[in-house]
């Protein structure tokens, strides 16, 4: 049984081998007919013609779309472009080349169009922020009520040799991404992944243009069916040079999430960290930024809280701040934080000084503009050296700063080391500022805030100074009254100090 049972096996598998061969056979002649008859460059009308139906561009495909099926079937585009939204003469964005693989299976028994790997070349495009607010990519971001033949999947993605421009018409700042290098798994499954290195150049009007070169990897979330996009635990990475700053190193992490919808667009970010170091000459510089949530949705900004805190080290001196915002709202036109609080410290050998300030902040977007209304400033000053030994004090008041107009305005009243002032002052101007101020103090003791004050016996001593001349280079314009004035055994009263520039 067992000698008749063998050759019928061997029968088989010779029968199986020999029908595996004619199919390979019958698919190999398949793909060399549909290669040969099947032309794909035929569909380029309709495809112009969709892109220009649906999202009123103008796709130019300048070569000729071919199709190979070795190893894997693919499907090349050569050169492309595609105009600007309604414009059919502006080009928003051209490639040198485009190839994708397809998987044949899941097109055939699933319906389902995965594309293995995609790979695009010279990639140059421009995004512009439009003063309304809207972006130049708003049309081709939004989804269609439509449902789509097909599904789309993304495994694999390769871009090199790219260019990426950002525009901004409020504040004409450009952000250029160059030399852009990206590979990309599992793109629009779970988890995605993706990978990445560029030059980051940025130039903004009167402003020194920042050059650094970045890295990014990310987990990567592409759902197009419900039009949402994730960068998961997102790492940032980049380093250059600033003018005098040196070893400048920039890390930020997070996870940022988009959401496209018919009526709006969605932007979350969470557990934001940013750390900024730096070296400009002695002195090392190390800004950090936390930010746990914030939620763009259309115009309107949502933030629990926000810290900003630098920290400057040199040889002799330590300086360490902070801002908080709490309660953080905008609308586009309009940023609120119901409470602002600023720390201010500096210490250097025995003596410390720290400011403190709270206020409501309001900040306009247009105009550039932010205030603090209801503005509360704390000193403490220590130094063994002085006889006072501690100086504190507290002003109450407002300020604002209008970057449109340059312009920046304040207006303090409160009482320091036990004296009485009023301080209103105001500078215009940024490359050759003009200064203007207005100082009254009730009482100023130079013996308990001068270290190794000189005593001096006089009978009189000058109630007015006026005509007090400073440099050029400070153009200053202002008086400081001082009610009482004591210096040594020097007493006088209604002293005035008028200032002006030559």
């Amino acid at each position: 049984t067992r000698s008749m049972f063998i050759p019928f096996m061997n029968t088989r598998l010779k029968f199986a081998i020999n029908t595996l061969a004619v199919i390979a056979v019958l698919l190999a002649g398949l793909a060399i007919y549909v290669t040969a008859v099947f032309d794909p460059d035929t569909f380029k009308p309709d495809l112009v013609r969709l892109v220009k139906d649906k999202k009123q561009r103008h796709l130019e495909m300048k070569d000729r779309i071919r199709l190979t099926l070795f190893p894997t079937p693919a499907i090349s585009l050569g050169n492309i472009s595609l105009s600007e939204h309604g414009n059919n003469t502006k080009t928003f964005a051209a490639i040198e080349n485009v190839r994708m693989s397809l998987a044949l299976l899941p097109l055939l028994f699933e319906r389902r169009v995965v594309l293995d790997d995609v790979h695009i070349t010279g990639l140059q495009a421009t995004i512009v922020r439009l003063r309304d607010g809207t972006t130049s990519i708003d049309d081709l971001l939004a989804g269609t009520d439509e449902p789509a033949p097909f599904k789309l999947d993304i495994r694999d993605a390769d871009i090199s040799d790219s260019m990426l421009t950002f525009y901004d018409e409020t504040t004409r700042a450009t952000y250029i991404v160059s030399g852009l290098a990206l590979q990309a798994a599992n793109v629009t499954g779970t988890p995605g992944k993706i990978t990445s290195t560029f030059s980051l150049k940025t130039s903004r009007p009167e402003q020194t243009d920042l050059i650094l070169a970045a890295g990014l990897e990310s987990g990567l979330l592409l759902d197009t069916n419900q039009q949402h996009y994730a960068l998961q635990a997102f790492k940032l990475s980049l380093k250059g040079e600033l003018k005098d700053i040196k070893n400048l190193a920039v890390n930020v992490s997070g996870d940022l999430s988009l959401s496209v919808q018919a009526d709006t667009t969605e932007l979350t970010v969470s557990t934001l960290n940013a750390d900024i170091t730096g070296l400009a000459g002695e002195n090392r510089l190390d800004i950090r930024l936390d930010v746990p949530h914030v939620n763009f949705a259309g115009k309107h900004l949502r933030s629990s809280h926000a810290v900003l805190a630098a920290r400057i080290d040199s040889p002799q001196t330590r300086i360490h701040g902070d801002i908080r915002l709490a309660s953080i709202s905008g609308d586009g036109e309009e940023i609120k934080s119901d409470a602002m609080t600023m720390t201010l410290e500096s210490a250097k050998d025995q003596r410390l000084t720290r400011i403190n300030l709270t206020s409501p902040l309001t900040g306009m977007v247009t105009t550039r503009e932010i205030s603090v209304p209801e503005l509360v400033i704390r000193i403490h000053h220590t130094d063994p050296q002085i006889p006072a030994r501690t100086i504190e004090g507290e002003l109450q008041g407002e300020a604002s700063l209008n970057g449109a107009t340059q312009h920046a305005h304040t207006s303090l009243a409160g009482k320091i080391a036990g004296s009485a002032i009023k301080v209103t002052a105001s500078i215009l101007g940024v490359d050759n500022p003009a200064l203007r101020f207005a100082i009254d103090v009730d009482l100023l003791d130079m013996n308990q805030l001068v270290p190794g004050t000189i005593h001096q016996k006089s009978d009189s001593a000058p109630a007015n100074l006026s005509g007090l001349s400073i440099p050029d280079s400070l153009n200053a314009t202002g008086s400081i009254r001082i009610g009482k004035f004591i210096s040594g055994d020097i007493e006088s009263s209604n002293v005035r100090i008028e200032i002006s520039p030559h």
